[in-house]
């Protein structure tokens, strides 16, 4: 079985955002949403803290789906994150008008 550095190393490279603690998340969440604009969750799991945006969950429901799990809904994300930025509304950020 995998040790959780190979689990985090093999999910990174799969292009999902992994920390091993819990402020380290809360950075790259914040960062994250302002490079991208996208609402961002933070889940504690065994081996670390994922990172998860719109899109990502989809991939995630899409992998619960083939398990035959339920799907995650945006309110399940909310109840279940250790973390979410931004804190309230999941709106994308709306661009400002030049006047």
């Amino acid at each position: 079985m995998n040790n959780h550095r190979q689990l985090r190393r093999d999910l990174r490279s799969k292009g999902m955002p992994i920390t091993r603690t819990v402020v380290g998340a809360r950075l790259l969440c914040r960062w994250l949403y302002l490079k991208h604009g996208n609402p961002h969750w933070v889940f504690a799991e065994q081996y670390g803290f994922v990172i998860l945006n719109l899109i990502t969950a989809q991939g995630v429901n899409h992998a619960r789906k083939k398990n035959q799990i339920r799907r995650m809904r945006l309110r399940d994300m909310n109840r279940m994150a250790v973390f979410q930025f931004p804190r309230k509304g999941w709106m994308y950020k709306k661009e400002k008008l030049n006047k």
